[in-house]
């Protein structure tokens, strides 16, 4: 498993889906997403609303809209996917029927990107400065949660 340590997966999984409960009702019925990434590679962790995107589904980190936001450590918008892809993922794009895309990082207590709490829309520009700071925010409680798992798993005392 690439995810680091974790002591207790079963709260850890109550915990992501917890907040995407959250923002399910905050944000809206969207499809959101928690991820974990390295410098390769893009792992799904907890999923809701999608049935394209698999809890536990790798694809290299390139092909993510979650690269941008782990490499610059920031927020990313695409407001119109469709429009926004000009290569061969055209078509895959099409087929998950999304069109606008929100991440943003979850950060550490030690400044690395852990991974991305994402939201997506069937419609685009749909989302804006509120949204950004609504997942900022769930973000920031799931890097507590993963801090405090890490720290655990390190010294159990």
């Amino acid at each position: 498993m690439l995810v680091p340590p974790i002591t207790d997966e079963r709260t850890f999984s109550k915990v992501m889906g917890d907040l995407l409960d959250v923002a399910n009702l905050v944000i809206g019925e969207k499809p959101f997403l928690i991820s974990y990434i390295n410098e390769r590679t893009f792992q799904s962790l907890k999923v809701m609303n999608h049935d394209v995107f698999q809890e536990g589904m790798m694809v290299p980190i390139e092909k993510t809209y979650c690269h941008q936001v782990y490499k610059n450590k920031k927020p990313t918008v695409v407001a119109d996917i469709e429009n926004a892809v000009q290569d061969d993922r055209k078509e895959k794009v099409k087929r998950l029927n999304l069109c606008s895309y929100a991440g943003v990082p979850i950060l550490l207590g030690d400044g690395t990107v852990f991974g991305t709490f994402c939201v997506f829309d069937e419609q685009p520009n749909m989302f804006d400065a509120k949204t950004i700071s609504i997942l900022e925010k769930l973000a920031s409680f799931l890097a507590y949660a993963i801090d405090l798992q890490i720290i655990n798993a390190k010294d159990p005392m």
